[in-house]
């Protein structure tokens, strides 16, 4: 296994020379360069470069710099970032004293002649900063430096003679010199307004070149007062002003796409649709990207989250939602608390209003950018598509959704959020894993043996999902594999919705045997499998998927009832203890009738079997009332339904055990059924809440899985986990005339409209 490389943060530095340029900008800066050599040198000039953050202002500056001294070896060019100094106090000396500086480190004689004068002036602003000889009032001085600041302004020809030294010295060189004047827009509101006091005093420095970097909307409103406003302040000084060129679409694609690509090398990441990218890029994403500096933004946040994330979530997915984070901040703040009305299907059984329309609209118009947050719910959350215009989605999408990990899906969202799988869940390479592993029984076997129960639940819940993608060949070793981890699976319900994990191993069954369309072969297969179970329960549950869907000749289903009932009625009765259903399976016998139900009940004059019956029949029952937050849950028989199928057998077993008791030993939950079955007995029932009596499970179709430990009885679902099978649970769903179902979530729908379709599977 190769390690993955860590990922490396992209800098936001500017770039320095015109090879790095990626927007084209080379023949802007040209023109620029040839304007300011040009310029006559009897004069001094200010040009500038106007443009919002992140424009790329300073690297136009930089390039500016490597133009100008290509065409010119007598240019000097001098840098100042008045960003790095505080106080406009200070500015104004700072100015002086690093143009000064590096002139004279340049080591030429004119130049530093040049730059020991300018120095020799920013000393005076040092005594008096802030003072600016025909450019206004002085600013606010120090308390202690009220004396220096007397004597200075008592004799102010000391500066300007200062002045006219470095404007005769600068008159007499034959070198331009072009002072670089960037991050201007950065300052506050008083220093901007130094900043531009200063180069209007050394206006009339000649020979010399201001190039000036800002973002006009902010220096203008800096400079506004009452009675000028910022733009005509401008214009008094600056000579020739340009705007940045805005960076075309296609190099901002490319340098997007680019980055993306380097960010992403080797890192394992989450489905990856060429269809949902397309789409997702141009509606979500692009629309957000407006500079160089946004694609850096971006693009660093990426390779942590995927790292973190993994397969987990869609690659596609993750892109767009990590763009809204960066770019709309308080949208993606809101999207916790809107998940469940991103992610909810239409709620067929509300007869009203749907509850979440209005949260959805508001959501979408109160957002900073509408268009953009729109196609969000479009693209990333189908589901809440009905809300504002789009078609509606049944349930049964969310299957297809939830094998590519999209976060449309309520689960996958919420991993996205909060950045950890839930305990006990699967992950995706698990998942995936399991899935290439269905032609092999063996293999499959030893992987589903390596993980915990609750984990082989969540599996099965998973793998339910790649239903379009089963094959016959892999039916035969994918079945007897998942029915051997039958046994380890939990009993009984965790809340009142829980439909069990029985039900999930059956649906996974299910759907791999009707992936074969000639009956013939199912039989085949299924004949070739039962043998090879352990666990006679196991066994019980394919031949009820096979009788309940009709997927086999009523002669075959004959045949392995009776290969059963052979092997539960004759088998090692300690075996026989430890199945599951084992109720079921004795029930199952009784009613073949005949020699069958003669050895049954036979069976059931063993105390064990007895008790063992009746644990594996028994289950808690859940019930709320009124103001509960929390269900409570106690035990029950299905009482009628035993003493339908049992008859007298049921009483004189009660009795075998009452006068058993000194010989035989009872665990703690055993001596709980057997003193509930005794209440029944004696003509107990529970009460139904209304002060009635309630049968609890009397329908044989009722009964499900059970065990010792306090399985549930569900009464409550038409498909049972290890019982009788009559519909699929989700293959029925119900239209509710209000709105129109899509039948694929393919097709392109150009009015908001769908085709209605019952969504009933083959």
């Amino acid at each position: 296994m190769t390690e993955k490389r860590p990922y490396t943060l992209r800098s936001d530095r500017p770039i320095e020379s015109k090879d790095e340029d990626r927007f084209g900008r080379a023949p802007f800066v040209r023109a620029i360069a040839e304007q300011i050599l040009g310029s006559p040198a009897v004069d001094s000039y200010v040009v500038a470069l106007m443009g919002p953050w992140g424009c790329g202002k300073t690297s136009l500056v930089n390039m500016v710099a490597e133009e100008v001294r290509l065409r010119s070896e007598n240019a000097v060019v001098l840098y100042f970032n008045p960003w790095i100094f505080s106080g406009a106090e200070q500015l104004v000396g700072h100015f002086f004293h690093e143009l000064g500086s590096q002139l004279t480190e340049l080591k030429q004689d004119k130049l530093s002649t040049v730059g020991a004068a300018i120095n020799k002036y920013a000393s005076l602003f040092g005594q008096f900063a802030g003072y600016i000889p025909g450019a206004g009032a002085g600013l606010k001085i120090a308390a202690d430096a009220t004396a220096a600041v007397t004597g200075l302004i008592s004799d102010p020809p000391s500066i300007e003679k200062q002045r006219k030294a470095i404007q005769e010295a600068l008159r007499g060189m034959d070198q331009r010199i072009v002072v670089l004047i960037d991050d201007i827009d950065r300052l506050r509101r008083e220093e901007i307004r130094e900043i531009v006091k200063l180069v209007r005093l050394t206006g009339d420095f000649p020979n010399v070149v201001y190039v000036l970097a800002f973002d006009r909307e902010r220096v203008e409103r800096a400079l506004s007062d009452d009675d000028e406003s910022g733009r005509a302040y401008l214009e008094k000084i600056i000579q020739v002003g340009y705007d940045v060129p805005v960076a075309q679409a296609t190099d901002i694609n490319e340098l997007l796409l680019s980055e993306l690509d380097a960010a992403l090398s080797g890192l394992e990441h989450g489905y990856y649709g060429t269809r949902e990218w397309a789409n997702v890029f141009v509606r979500v994403i692009r629309p957000l990207f407006r500079s160089a500096r946004d694609v850096r933004r971006y693009v660093n946040a990426i390779p942590p989250t995927v790292q973190i994330i993994g397969p987990e979530v869609a690659l596609v997915d993750l892109l767009a939602l990590e763009a809204i984070r960066v770019f709309l901040p308080d949208v993606f703040a809101q999207l916790p608390a809107r998940a469940t009305a991103l992610t909810a299907s239409h709620p067929s059984w509300h007869s009203g209003k749907d509850p979440h329309g209005d949260e959805i609209r508001t959501f979408v118009d109160k957002s900073a950018n509408k268009v953009v947050v729109s196609q969000m719910i479009h693209q990333l959350f189908p589901m809440a598509q009905r809300h504002i215009g789009g078609p509606t989605y049944s349930e049964r999408f969310a299957q297809n959704w939830r094998k590519q990990r999209r976060v449309a899906v309520p689960e996958v969202l919420r991993f996205y959020l909060e950045r950890r799988l839930p305990e006990g869940a699967i992950t995706t390479a698990e998942v995936d894993n399991a899935f290439k592993l269905l032609g092999d029984r063996s293999a499959l076997h030893s992987a589903l043996e390596k993980l915990d129960p609750v984990r082989v639940e969540a599996l099965l819940a998973r793998l339910e999902a790649y239903e379009d993608d089963f094959t016959p060949d892999k039916v035969e070793s994918a079945v007897g594999a998942l029915l051997d981890q039958m046994h380890r699976l939990r009993v009984g319900k965790n809340h009142f919705f829980d439909l069990g994990a029985g039900l999930a191993l059956d649906r996974v069954i299910l759907r791999l045997i009707r992936c074969i369309q000639d009956q013939s072969e199912r039989e085949r297969i299924v004949s070739t499998v039962l043998p090879t179970l352990k666990w006679w329960s196991a066994m019980r549950a394919l031949v009820v998927i096979m009788e309940g869907h009709e997927l086999a000749s009523k002669e075959m289903l004959q045949q392995w009832k009776e290969d059963l009932y052979g092997l539960v009625l004759e088998g090692d009765i300690d075996h026989l203890l430890q199945e599951r259903s084992l109720g079921i399976l004795l029930i199952d016998a009784i009613k073949a009738g005949g020699g069958t139900a003669v050895r049954a009940r036979a069976l059931l004059s063993n105390t064990r079997v007895f008790i063992r019956l009746l644990t594996s029949m028994a289950g808690a029952q859940s019930s709320w009332t009124m103001g509960d937050v929390v269900s409570s849950q106690e035990l029950r028989l299905p009482w009628d339904f035993l003493e339908d199928e049992l008859g007298e057998e049921l009483a004189s077993g009660i009795d075998n055990i009452a006068s058993a008791q000194p010989q035989i030993e009872m665990e703690q939950y055993d001596r709980q059924v057997y003193d509930l079955a005794r209440k029944y007995r004696d003509g107990w029932r529970p009460d139904d809440g209304f002060g009635g009596r309630r049968a609890i499970a009397a329908d044989p179709a009722s009964v499900t899985d059970s065990a010792e430990n306090g399985t549930e009885v569900r009464n409550d679902i038409e498909e049972d986990a290890h019982g009788n099978y009559t519909t699929d649970e989700e293959d029925s769903d119900e239209d509710d005339g209000d709105d129109d179902d899509v039948d694929d979530d393919r097709q392109q729908v150009s009015d908001g409209s769908a085709p209605d379709v019952d969504g009933k599977e083959e």
